[in-house]
């Protein structure tokens, strides 16, 4: 592509009359091969970052941005600045070449990376397309074989992105495209829907009042799942933090626990959970933590809550005998793994009540 059709097509894309196949000339053939399904067409593309940046948001994080399409268009035709997540390093040098090709290179910035928290944690405009969908698919039709890709890594990436929209800012946009295959706290509002392309295209947008349960983005539409049967009737703490870091674990428990009337809130690592005490405190009455997790273990967690948040009762859900624990001054009550959820969930009722510790092995 020439330096002229380059500047051309610029300038025609920022007032929306360039389509895919025009679009996709700035990528190698492999590349364009394969856009119809994996990169966000270019209508789609503008529509997303005028919803995303309308709110004042000045930069836009795509999470899972392939060859960076999205985030070029985004820069092209809005004032933001775009930054894209990818973990193949061939899509991230493509990005990166298609950004210097159309000159945009000063308002967008592709990052070779898996999802992680650190990573996604403090931006106020998220678009997600689908990012994590390839983990589910067989191995014939994925990508390449470049990546470690399945279930595992499918849940854990979800978890992820669960954990950076619970700590979104008041004010925070989402957009989805084809969903991402987790929850979204129902204190973010659906401002928009619309169809275009093969699916719809949401607007999310976070309130200042507490989550209670969350939304799910299905083929028949939106699905909101309660938290609990439990409400909020006075100004006490009334959630229930779960943190655990195996994803099936933690939906498993949510879903039991919240059929046993509690009001769950789930986080998949310790300072994650931490961080969401200290924020709201006051929501918080008790805290199930796993013993050993990456980065910080349950202990560490315990004492770091006692100290921000000494009114939480904390129970170490773990699967070593209570009797091996010999640091448990942060701790009101042990509940050694296996156990069933009946038991799991009389023991946090007990834990809500005013009463000394209690270990039970």
């Amino acid at each position: 592509m020439s330096d002229i059709a380059v500047r051309w097509s610029s300038a025609r894309l920022s007032s929306g009359r360039v389509g895919d196949e025009e679009f996709d000339l700035v990528y190698n053939v492999p590349w364009r091969r394969v856009s119809a399904r994996y990169w966000t067409p270019v209508d789609v593309a503008c529509r997303a970052a005028q919803w995303l940046t309308e709110g004042g948001a000045k930069t836009v994080l795509d999470i899972g941005a392939g060859v960076g399409k999205f985030c070029i268009v985004g820069a092209s035709t809005t004032p933001a600045s775009f930054v894209g997540v990818e973990h193949r390093y061939g899509l991230v040098a493509a990005a990166r070449a298609a950004a210097q090709t159309l000159k945009v290179t000063e308002r967008t910035m592709f990052i070779h990376a898996e999802a992680s928290l650190q990573l996604m944690r403090g931006y106020s405009a998220l678009y997600v397309f689908n990012p994590f969908g390839e983990n589910l698919y067989a191995q014939t039709a994925q990508l390449d074989n470049h990546v470690e890709l399945g279930k595992k890594r499918f849940w854990r990436d979800v978890s992820l992105v669960e954990d950076t929209l619970r700590l979104m800012p008041v004010g925070g946009r989402l957009v989805t495209y084809h969903g991402y295959g987790g929850r979204i706290p129902d204190n973010m509002d659906l401002k928009r829907e619309e169809p275009i392309g093969s699916d719809v295209l949401r607007l999310w947008v976070k309130a200042d009042r507490p989550s209670t349960g969350s939304h799910l983005e299905t083929d028949a539409g939106i699905l909101h799942v309660p938290s609990g049967q439990a409400s909020r009737t006075d100004e006490a703490a009334y959630e229930v933090l779960f943190v655990d870091d195996d994803p099936t674990l933690l939906r498993a428990v949510e879903r039991s626990l919240s059929g046993h009337g509690l009001v769950m809130t789930c986080a998949s690592s310790g300072a994650t959970a931490l961080e969401m005490i200290i924020a709201r405190a006051d929501r918080y009455s008790v805290l199930i933590t796993d013993l050993e997790m990456p980065g910080m273990s349950g202990l560490e967690l315990a004492e770091r809550v006692r100290k921000h948040a000494p009114h939480v009762r904390i129970l170490l859900f773990s699967g070593a005998p209570a009797g091996t624990f010999e640091a448990t001054d942060n701790v009101d009550a042990v509940l050694a793994k296996p156990t069933s959820m009946k038991e799991l969930a009389m023991r946090v009722r007990a834990l809500m009540k005013p009463e000394e510790p209690q270990f039970i092995g």
